[in-house]
């Protein structure tokens, strides 16, 4: 018994041993955080990678890292703005940042990469390896795309709200599932898997630098634009973050294809069935002028219907219920003969502006991110016939049909219309 007692005391001393909570020997004072990574082309084959690096903060709640005091109590450069490295990869510029950063870099509270329009249109697979690769990248960091140069955007990015750009991803992200104007936020880990999954687009979301607001950041000139744009970069607005997220960049294969602004993003949403509630405007189909504001819900899944040959037939069969949120014409929707009427016309509109979305992205950029195929999958008796099919090449003569099922369920708290008085 004894014998027992003084083997299990033994093992419990050198399992304590082992035991050591610094496993890396790097204390935080030694080390430089990392919280965004933009990824721009450069000349000869190189690439630029800019580096926020987050301001360390003491104890008591200054900045600055430890004893000292710095450069006469000033804040250390980590807060003026994000540096740049020109390399020929990504980690050869983050062992450069080591020739001027005086801390170690980590890369373990990394939100987000970012890479320029002009390099994801000559194709990322070769800078996406390195973050695949090398164990300091998490898959769950969030990828998107800027529409100029990820230098420029993370130059200009002043979060309206929170205090650093650090969790400006997180709350986009938390944002997207309430908004339909921008894609989801994808992850590493996820555009990763839609690149390779087969007859598949990828997605990205779309971030880019309003250059009005950036020369007026207080908006004292007031709005210039002379009409409401849903493209990422022109929303006409005054003041604010100079940076704006709408919309989706479209891959096909690794490469950048075109993009979507706001409203056709909201659209594929509610084709993909990746978003329950969505607000939208259309044009009032009753009363031919004015506008309807809508909040779309999702009633179920959409459903598709695919017929392989030559044309592929597709249907696409979209049920959604709908809120009236605002409705500028005079009329009043008292009875079920007006309310048909509205229900059958807003189905129409509906199902035309998202057919003009499925076309855009069928016959112009060749790609089915809905995506569609996965309906079509079953019909292939195996993964290799399903892989070898020609579906990017049928997509472009496709006969495709897109019905949009539009139920008006709620009114808000005002059906008949108030009568105005002189």
């Amino acid at each position: 018994m004894m014998r027992c007692r003084f083997a299990a005391w033994a093992a419990a001393a050198c399992l304590a041993a082992l035991c050591t909570g610094c496993f890396d020997r790097k204390e935080l004072e030694q080390q430089a955080f990392v919280t965004s990574l933009g990824i721009d082309e450069a000349p000869q084959g190189q690439v630029d990678c800019t580096l926020r690096i987050a301001l360390p903060q003491s104890n008591n709640g200054g900045t600055g890292g430890g004893g000292g005091g710095g450069a006469g109590g000033k804040e250390p450069l980590a807060g003026s703005g994000p540096v740049t490295y020109r390399a020929r990869s990504v980690i050869e510029a983050l062992n450069l940042a080591n020739t001027s950063i005086e801390r170690t870099l980590s890369l373990s509270h990394l939100t987000d990469v970012r890479f320029g329009a002009s390099l994801a249109q000559r194709g990322i697979a070769r800078h996406l390896r390195p973050l695949l690769r090398f164990r300091e990248f998490r898959r769950t960091i969030y990828v998107f795309i800027s529409r100029t140069t990820a230098r420029e955007e993370m130059q200009a990015e002043t979060p309206v709200v929170e205090k650093t750009p650090t969790r400006v991803a997180d709350d986009i992200d938390l944002l997207s599932k309430y908004n339909g104007l921008m894609v989801e936020m994808a992850r590493l880990h996820d555009f990763t898997n839609a690149l390779d999954a087969g007859h598949e687009g990828a997605l990205l979301p779309l971030f880019a630098v309003n250059r009005e607001v950036a020369a007026d950041p207080a908006g004292k000139q007031g709005v210039q634009a002379d009409r409401t744009s849903y493209v990422a970069g022109h929303v006409a607005r005054a003041g604010g973050n100079p940076v704006e997220w709408a919309g989706a960049a479209v891959f096909r294969g690794d490469k950048m294809v075109g993009y979507l602004d706001g409203r056709e993003t909201t659209l594929l949403r509610l084709l993909r069935g990746t978003i329950k509630h969505a607000k939208f405007e259309l044009a009032d189909p009753l009363a031919h002028r004015g506008l309807l504001s809508l909040s779309l819900n999702r009633e179920h899944r959409p459903r598709y219907h695919v017929r392989l040959g030559q044309p592929l037939v597709m249907v696409i069969d979209v049920p959604l219920e709908a809120d009236l949120l605002n409705m500028d014409a005079g009329y009043n929707l008292q009875g079920p003969r007006q309310l048909a009427r509205l229900d059958a016309s807003l189905s129409r509109e509906v199902s035309q502006e998202m057919r003009r979305v499925v076309e855009k992205l069928f016959r112009q950029y060749g790609v089915d991110p809905i995506p569609v195929a996965r309906a079509a999958r079953s019909q292939f008796a195996t993964h290799a016939a399903f892989a070898a099919y020609p579906w990017e090449a049928r997509l472009r003569d496709a006969q495709v049909t897109v019905r949009a099922d539009v139920h008006v369920r709620r009114f808000g708290v005002q059906i008949a219309q108030a009568e105005s008085r002189v």
